[in-house]
């Protein structure tokens, strides 16, 4: 049985690797902003970073990944369109220690 859609977006999801390239999870991109998957195939999370959020969001990615615990973050994120969207993430250190995974939602 499938679950009664809520009307709330999906939130977004990605992998974070440590050269900053990322892979792109779910439904989310698409809904909140646009991109396909292909769209983003290759590409590094940080390209789509609003320049005046660009430093900050690199220091708390290097902070993460210097503390090996979860830390959370707002930037403006590049929708498909050039607008860009408050966004929220959380970034959590995998197993391993070389990628993040991130979960973002808008920020209310």
């Amino acid at each position: 049985m499938q679950a009664p859609d809520s009307g709330a977006p999906s939130p977004l999801r990605a992998v974070l690797a440590v050269d900053g390239s990322f892979v792109p999870i779910g439904e989310g991109w698409n809904h909140l902003l646009g991109w396909q998957p292909g769209d983003l195939a290759g590409s590094a999370f940080i390209e789509r970073v609003h320049p005046d959020d660009q430093e900050m969001v690199i220091a708390a990615i290097h902070a993460v990944y210097a503390a090996g615990a979860a830390a959370s973050l707002s930037c403006r994120y590049a929708r498909k369109d050039g607008s860009y969207l408050w966004l929220s993430w959380l970034a959590t250190p995998r197993p391993g220690g070389i990628e993040l995974e991130l979960t973002g939602s808008p920020v209310a």
